[in-house]
Order: C-alpha cells, then sequence, then structure tokens
C-alpha cells in the first residue's frame, strides 16, 4: 500500500468551481433519467420478446 501512496500525484489547486446547489440537482435528475429510460427500456424489450414468442403460436 505505501508504494501506491507514493506514486499518487498530489493535485494542486484547480480551476473548476463547485457546481451550484441547481447544477448539481440538474445533473443528479438527468443521471436518473437516464437510468430510468434504460431500464423501462430492458423490461419492454423482454416483455416484447414473450409476446411475439406468444403470438408466433398457430391454432
Amino acid at each position: 500500500m505505501e508504494i501506491t501512496k507514493k506514486l499518487r500525484k498530489t493535485q494542486g489547486n484547480s480551476d473548476v468551481r463547485p457546481l451550484s446547489r441547481y447544477e448539481s440537482w440538474s445533473l443528479w435528475s438527468k443521471a436518473w433519467f437516464v437510468a430510468i429510460f434504460w431500464l423501462i427500456r430492458k423490461i419492454c424489450l423482454e416483455n416484447q420478446k414473450g409476446f411475439k414468442e406468444f403470438t408466433n403460436i398457430r391454432i
């Protein structure tokens, strides 16, 4: 563990400013919407595959 500590670079002060409260909420909201979108899409595609198999049955 000491080797990795020695290899680390110390970060100096950068010109990156912290996010405002609005920017933080906006970023988190977008991330959650994207995650929910992909979850719903996955569920719909799984159901669609099952539905196609069900409709291919001929009576």
